[in-house]
């Protein structure tokens, strides 16, 4: 088209002006506003839906930020200021622009950059995490968001600086110091997690007050900070500190999933990441390579450093900043451990043997880092450091070589680290003693040649004391620092059932405790003079903890280490039990902690000094509460000591016999000078005193005192009640003496029967009355007396329904036993049903109380012995002598006709017991040739308890049992029986951990005997024992099944339920023996049954390999650990010893190419030490745990790639050659290969 001429354009103009003309004549309309209007609408009225939407400047800016305090630098450093800071700020996203402004003339660095993330939320992170980040003493970065600026810049004009908040006091956070009884407080958790119950208790007399109790306190438990101020609690979310008398939140600290927590020595800082406790301010976060054992940080005692270990260096870090100190590490090569002196800035620590250079302890100062003592070691295998509280001594524990190691033999390994060294053959343990506060700091040594089972100081005073010996009879030594002189040897007390050792906070006393092995054994032993003042227990025992101030000791069961009688009991440092309080799901006890005491050493030495003079006030004020009585009476109790004691009465006439006291003058009448009560009083309190166990001293004073009141012809006379009957029920001095267990016990007890000489004082407590204690001390006279005056031989105690009998021979008083079956009924029961044969036969062995309950009844022929008496549970006494291994009842009671097929109510026979506890085959045959030759009912050999198992049953359901199981078939046994579930004996050994030959053996007696066996047998579930030999992994088992015709045509391969009824996760995966055993276990299973003709299924193979995954036996990451680990000389040197076939062995595995160990390593290679406890279990840990799974690895890895291949082309659609997938997968790991056939199930369902 052509374009139009200017003259064409005018003529279009002026035809379109006449085509605008209004036709009608009229003026065209104007719309232009006057000159002299005014527009009032602004445009945010008029249109503020679109100026909303307008863009800001900033738009676009939330993933930059600002960094100030950026170092200033010329261009030649800039290139490494950025490398720095990059590397900080990357941590926390992906860095995708950066800017550093730079000065036009100089061309300097500003001091501050810009940074732009890939994502809002890596510039968040980056403000979050690396606002206040410390580059070095002159550098703080200072980091905000671009976008933070506009709300600077548009500050109201309206806007004031905030006004001054009115004070407002904080609640008192040590309002429990002042307390005026000095009471301390402790705290209880119950419950599971998640449902908690947290009460804290003030420890008053008599009982203790409830302080706090809140239900979901904590998610699973709690901790007291170092000097009692704060209670953390645990949550999902974090920690919570708790404090002031209501116990009012005083912080939270946000870190999820939180399991421990450390708080500095002064309450200063927590470690999470690091925390200051009053500002509630995060200082620092960490990630620490070093080894990661609690508590990974130690701190300083004055909470001005804190440190912790890396690989070969030691890194102390100064507070507040938590900038590493002089802004570098200690070089410590090899550093395996150290430790902070309590009192002053001194850090110890040691390092191993390395070629030429011999093990050392260096003491260091800090910040100077002078190296203030060396001590050189030789032959080290591991060391301990323990310091004494106050800091006046070094003990370090060195475990040795007895002789230089050759190369052949065991150096350092890593499992030494932080685990205690087995002790084997060839060891030796010095303890170097470094005297702190001397000068030069010189080292004594001591040495022992037998295992050290634990170590501990005095906590006030320079003792300490070492558990050492065999197990189970260990000795305990103590001995004694002082200044200028070797360690003396104080004492030894030999044989004694412990392994922990607890001093009291005050020192003098400790507590040596037998726990987990030892079943709570107790031993309280003043070490003044080494008295033992009480032994005794408290069954499995897991935890013992003092109060803090020496008084009282608590010994617990929690629910986390076992789920029967839980609770704690609490205990009198001398050993006397207060109480015993059982709690279901009980978990934790815990003191509340006390700061140190303000006075100076002078005050406290001043007041122990004249201690005296304030203990009668506090002893008064304890007894006041104790007994309820008046102060008046109290009073009127002292008053009344003082005058006894101004008859002089000397101990050593005391001790002497009536003859020679009368040689001195005659005893006085106590009538004459005390009122009745008066004596009664003096007499209960002598008692008390005993029971809390003052001292050798006191005791012997008190039980002199009671003696002479005996011997003085003092003789109690009961109370009348209104109707003017004696008042019998009551808890007298002789039943709490009978409690209390004491030196010269039974001389007290006997002067306080014949002060009260009644027989029918009966304690409400208990029920016992005077008779009953009589019999229990084997007191004949006494009982003889008692019997003559009218006792019945046949009361029985109204708690428990014990008669004397019962009483006399559970204590193996065989005198009074005499004595009381001359008159009493020996077959009288109990409230449990049980005669006296029944507490005879639960005896152990042949102590002679069975042979006297039988001749007497002979030699009187007044009554028989009811041999099968049956208690409430239906237990014979024959029932009892074979579950308490009382072999010599089991003879004596066949004798005597006992009948062996005596059910109890669960339907078990002495057969069953003999069967299910570990008896040999030769206490089986005892029982039949008993049964035969002295003609007793037959001992059914079929019988079925109330679940309907035989006595086989139970024979092949365990261990060590191989010589019973073959007795009891040729006993007549049916092999076939089967129980309430339908399970044969063959799927009871189907069922077992253990993969011997007892199916053998099971298969072979039963052919001698031509018996058959049901091998196809299904039990209740429709389990065959080939299914149960599959779930249990036993490939041994599973082919001897298939041998003796096992049918697979209807065989269903166990499910992943079904795996997990046998096995539960995590049961197994630290043995690296059960490990590899059940791994190649479960490979070897599919690999006999394929070769017996069974088409094994994907899902067959996904079972297994969810095998591998719940149970961790799929390969571990070595992530952050020594890539040459395998390469290590103390690995090497044990790896070398664990043979995985006759010409393989761990060593050698690790170091061929994968592929190549996978063609050598066969699904039925099982490891086989040759000795495990000196050479696997010395493997050091990280190695040792990686060994476990890459072997597990090496094995699976041809049964993980066949499963896998088509799984793995199913899902990417077969859009790849299998050839180039089969290479694909020899690159994946089996936990890789896990996942595909996963993916691959749950596509296709």
């Amino acid at each position: 088209m052509a374009k139009k001429s200017s003259a064409d354009k005018a003529a279009s103009a002026a035809d379109e002006n006449v085509e605008k003309q209004p036709q009608n004549g009229e003026e065209e309309p104007n719309f232009s506003d006057p000159e002299d209007f005014v527009d009032d609408v602004d445009e945010e009225e008029l249109l503020g839906d679109i100026l909303a939407t307008k863009p800001s400047e900033t738009d676009g800016y939330e993933t930059v930020i600002v960094v100030d305090g950026v170092p200033k630098v010329e261009p030649k450093r800039l290139e490494k200021l950025q490398s720095v800071v990059e590397k900080i700020l990357g941590k926390h996203g992906t860095i995708v622009n950066k800017h550093y402004p730079q000065d036009p003339e100089t061309k300097e660095t500003l001091g501050y950059a810009f940074f732009e993330f890939s994502s809002p939320q890596g510039a968040l992170t980056a403000v979050e995490k690396g606002n206040n980040y410390k580059l070095d003493k002159q550098h703080t970065f200072k980091i905000n968001l671009v976008t933070d600026y506009k709300k600077f810049e548009t500050i109201s004009e309206n806007w004031e600086p905030p006004s001054p908040q009115p004070f407002k006091a904080s609640a008192d956070l040590h309002s429990y110091l002042l307390d005026p009884d000095a009471y301390d407080q402790f705290c209880i958790v119950t419950g599971i997690p998640g449902n908690t119950l947290v009460q804290v208790w003030q420890n008053s007399q008599p009982e203790p007050v409830i302080v706090e109790d809140r239900p979901r306190w904590t998610d699973t438990y709690i901790k007291w900070s170092p000097l009692g101020t704060y209670l953390a609690t645990f949550h999902k979310l974090g920690v919570a500190l708790w404090g002031g008398p209501k116990f009012e939140q005083q912080h939270k600290f946000v870190q999820r999933n939180v399991e421990c927590i450390d708080f500095s020595p002064l309450e200063r800082y927590l470690k999470l990441t690091m925390w200051d406790i009053l500002t509630g301010q995060k200082k620092r976060s960490f990630e620490v390579k070093g080894p990661s054992i609690w508590p990974i940080f130690k701190w300083s005692h004055d909470d001005k450093y804190v440190a912790c270990m890396v690989e070969n260096a030691l890194c102390v870090y100064e507070t507040p900043s938590f900038g590493l100190l002089d802004k570098k590490s200690i070089n410590t090569p090899g550093i395996r451990d150290f430790s902070w002196s309590p009192t002053d800035n001194i850090i110890a620590f040691w390092l191993p043997e390395d070629k030429d250079v011999p093990a050392r302890v260096t003491l260091m100062e800090i910040p100077s880092r002078n190296e203030i003592r060396k001590n050189n070691l030789f032959n080290v295998a591991d060391c301990k450091i323990f310091w004494q509280k106050s800091g006046d001594y070094l003990c370090v524990k060195v475990d040795r070589f007895s002789k230089k190691k050759e190369k052949t033999e065991q150096k350092y390994t890593e499992s030494c680290k932080f685990q205690n060294i087995q002790h084997f053959a060839g060891m030796s343990y010095n303890f170097e003693i470094f005297h702190m506060r001397e000068k030069l700091i010189p080292v004594d040594s001591i040495e022992m040649k037998e295992p050290i089972h634990a170590f501990a100081w005095e906590p006030v005073g320079s003792k300490f004391a070492i558990i050492h010996g065999e197990v189970p009879t260990v000795n305990v030594s103590f001995y004694g620092v002082r200044v200028g002189n070797q360690p003396a040897f104080l004492k030894k007390l030999e044989k004694r059932a412990c392994n922990h050792l607890f001093w009291s906070p005050s020192g003098q006393f400790i507590v040596m405790a037998g726990l987990t092995t030892m079943s709570g054994a107790l031993e309280f032993v003043d070490t003044n003079d080494f008295t033992s003042m009480n032994l005794t227990d408290h069954y499995q025992t897991s935890d013992v903890e003092w109060d803090p101030t020496g008084r009282y000791v608590v010994t617990s069961v929690s629910s986390w280490k076992t789920s029967v009688d839980n609770g704690y009991w609490l205990w009198t440092f001398q050993g006397r039990i207060l109480k015993r309080i059982n709690l279901n799901q009980f978990n934790q006890f815990n003191w509340r902690p006390r700061p140190p005491s303000l006075l100076t050493p002078e005050q406290i030495k001043d007041i122990k000094k004249n201690l005296k003079k304030y203990s009668s006030q506090f002893e008064s004020k304890d007894r006041l509460r104790l007994t309820r009585a008046s102060k008046e009476l109290i009073e009127k109790r002292h008053q009344l000591m003082k005058e006894f004691e101004t008859y002089h009465i000397d101990t050593d006439e005391l001790d002497s016999d009536t003859k020679n006291m009368d040689e001195e003058g005659p005893i006085p009448n106590l009538h004459d000078i005390f009122l009745r009560e008066e004596i009664e009083c003096l007499i209960s309190d002598c008692v008390d005193c005993i029971g809390e166990r003052r001292g050798l001293d006191d005791d012997r004073q008190n039980a002199n005192f009671i003696t002479f009141v005996a011997r003085a012809g003092f003789k109690n006379k009961p109370r009348m009640d209104d109707n003017g009957r004696p008042q019998l029920r009551l808890t007298t001095p002789l039943h709490r003496a009978a409690a209390y267990n004491f030196f010269d016990r039974d001389t007290v007890v006997r002067g306080l029967f014949e002060i009260y000489d009644r027989y029918d004082y009966t304690d409400e407590e208990t029920g016992f009355t005077h008779f009953h204690l009589a019999c229990m001390f084997d007191l004949y006279d006494i009982v003889e007396r008692f019997l003559a005056y009218g006792q019945d031989p046949n009361s029985v105690c109204e708690k428990t329904g014990d008669s004397p009998l019962h009483m006399a021979l559970t204590y193996g008083r065989y005198d009074v036993s005499r004595l009381l079956l001359s008159c009493a009924d020996s077959n009288l029961p109990n409230n449990d049903g049980m005669t006296p044969l029944h507490v005879t036969c639960r005896r152990y062995g042949h102590d002679g109380a069975l042979q006297v309950l039988f001749e007497i009844n002979d030699l009187e022929q007044r009554q028989t012995v009811q041999v099968d008496a049956q208690d409430k549970w239906g237990n014979t006494p024959l029932n009892l002598a074979v579950r308490y291994n009382n072999y010599y009842a089991i003879e004596l009671l066949l004798r005597r006709g006992a009948d062996p097929s005596l059910a109890n109510i669960a339907g078990m026979t002495p057969l069953h017991y003999m069967c299910k506890r570990y008896m040999e085959e030769h206490s089986l045959r005892m029982l039949f040739n008993m049964i035969d030759f002295e003609r007793c009912p037959p001992a059914p050999v079929d019988v079925r308890d109330k679940f309907g198992n035989t006595p086989l049953h139970y024979a092949v359901s365990g261990d060590r049992k191989k010589q019973v199981v073959e007795y009891l078939l040729t006993r007549g046994a049916e092999p076939n029986a089967t129980n309430d579930e339908g399970e044969t004996p063959l799927h009871k050994i189907c069922k077992r951990d253990n993969d011997d030959d007892l199916v053998e053996i099971f298969f072979n007696a039963n052919d001698r005997l031509n018996q058959p066996l049901r091998v196809n047998a299904r039990d209740n579930k429709g389990r065959t024992p080939l299914q149960e030999a599959v779930a249990s992994l036993a490939p041994r088992t599973v082919g001897v099944l298939l041998d003796r015709g096992a049918d697979l045509s209807s065989f269903v391969f166990p499910t992943a339920s079904h795996f997990a009824e046998r096995y539960t996760p995590g049961t197994y995966e630290r043995w690296l023996k059960f490990k590899l055993w059940l791994a190649s276990g479960a490979l070897s299973v599919c690999e006999r049954l394929e070769d017996e003709g069974y088409e094994l299924k994907q899902s067959d193979a996904l079972a297994i390999m969810g095998l591998f995954s719940n149970y961790g036996w799929f390969r571990m990451s070595t992530q952050g650990i020594d890539p040459y680990w395998y390469d290590d000389e103390d690995y090497a040197q044990v790896a070398k010893h664990i043979a995985i076939s006759s010409r393989l062995s761990l060593y050698d595995l690790i170091h061929l190419p994968t592929d190549e160990a996978a063609k050598l390593l066969k699904f039925r290679d099982h490891f086989r030490f040759e000795d495990p406890s000196l050479y696997y279990f010395e493997l050091p840990k990280e190695p040792r745990e990686i060994a476990d799974t890459y072997v597990c690895e090496i094995l699976a890895r041809g049964f993980f790639r066949r499963w896998a291949l088509y799984p793995f082309m199913e899902l990417i659609h077969y859009r790849v050659p299998e050839l180039c997938c089969e290479k694909i997968i020899e690159k994946l790991m089996n936990k890789d290969l896990y996942h595909i056939c996963l993916a691959a199930e749950r596509l296709n369902a």
